[in-house]
């Protein structure tokens, strides 16, 4: 199973996705939890942003990236790009935890799988 995690620093999940500096992919087998992948987020949310439906502006770049790997987890999502991975069908998983390793036995404890 792999799962994708916003992440800046590849321990803790970063709160906002779109602010992540970094996508890191994590191998889950037989409970061993391992750094796969990692992806830039060309789309970084850090700076000022502005969602203007004229522009063309949209997360595909990264909902075609989540479409190949078992699950997105996340703190949380903002609306738009929540809508994007809607739209996209990304299995989502929610959790409260900061830590990624932590995020991640949550999603084999308590995830759709």
């Amino acid at each position: 199973m792999k799962l994708v995690i916003p992440t800046d620093d590849f321990v803790n999940m970063v709160r906002r996705t779109g602010h992540a500096k970094y996508f890191a992919v994590y191998k889950v087998e037989n409970n061993n939890i391992e750094l796969d992948e990692k992806f830039e987020n060309n789309h970084d949310h850090s700076d000022e942003h502005h969602h203007d439906n004229e522009d063309g502006h949209g997360h595909s770049e990264q909902t075609d990236l989540f479409k190949q790997y078992d699950a997105l987890v996340v703190n949380m999502l903002g609306s738009h790009f929540k809508a994007d991975v809607i739209e996209a069908k990304i299995n989502v998983f929610y959790t409260k935890k900061s830590d990624i390793k932590e995020a991640i036995m949550d999603f084999l404890e308590n995830g759709e799988h």
